[in-house]
């Protein structure tokens, strides 16, 4: 028994299921030697070792593989941000900017509002001042960010137009905030403003590079 590494297990006869399990494994033996002899009977024994060791391994082995599966498909569903539950509507989400311009562009722009589902599970998406996006986006380009109604609260905010951005002050990218000149508006309305209160950082890239030119030409 241990030379085969056969478990001896015994049947006592208080138990109805014993004798069942027993022979259930009894079965599958007899069918794998049937299997393997191929005719020659009187070696049966030689292949015992053999089918002992594919009925313990075979289990761990379809146990192991599907650990791997689940832990692959955890793996693939993080990856590619597959959500099997619909983001709520009116709930705030970021969008992949798939078409960047260099690395240092922002991976992703916002904050769009969840409209609603289209039948393929593509979603309908509005920006800040209420108008639809001209486009469906797909669950892999989402990212949420809040799921309070947002809606509403927007409805009260005024956007306005960016002319210029004049001048910054701060001493890092945390703490920046620029001086807007608004358009239709004379320069005594001018505010400081926070990056946060642009609907898209293409202004404050232009003021950068503008400064940057600047810079350069005054070196040389």
């Amino acid at each position: 028994m241990e030379t085969c590494g056969i478990d001896h297990r015994l049947s006592l006869p208080y138990n109805p299921l014993g004798n069942s399990t027993n022979e259930s494994f009894v079965g599958i033996v007899k069918r794998a030697l049937v299997k393997r002899l191929q005719g020659k009977k009187d070696e049966w024994n030689l292949f015992l070792p053999s089918i002992q060791y594919a009925m313990n391994i075979i289990p761990a082995i379809r146990n192991r593989i599907m650990t791997t599966q689940r832990i692959d498909n955890e793996y693939f569903t993080k990856k590619h941000r597959i959500v099997h539950q619909q983001f709520p509507t009116n709930s705030e989400v970021m969008i992949k900017k798939v078409n960047r311009n260099s690395k240092t562009d922002p991976r992703y722009e916002g904050p769009f509002v969840v409209h609603g589902v289209t039948k393929n599970g593509s979603y309908i998406l509005t920006d800040k001042t209420g108008a639809l996006l001209s486009r469906d986006v797909p669950t892999s380009h989402i990212k949420l960010i809040s799921t309070d109604n947002v809606v509403n609260n927007r409805a009260d905010q005024q956007q306005y137009d960016v002319q210029a951005i004049i001048q910054h002050k701060g001493n890092n990218t945390s703490n920046y905030k620029y001086l807007v000149r608004w358009k239709g508006y004379p320069p005594e309305y001018d505010t400081w403003e926070p990056a946060s209160s642009f609907d898209d950082m293409s202004m404050i890239e232009q003021y950068w590079a503008r400064r940057n030119v600047n810079n350069n030409i005054g070196k040389n």
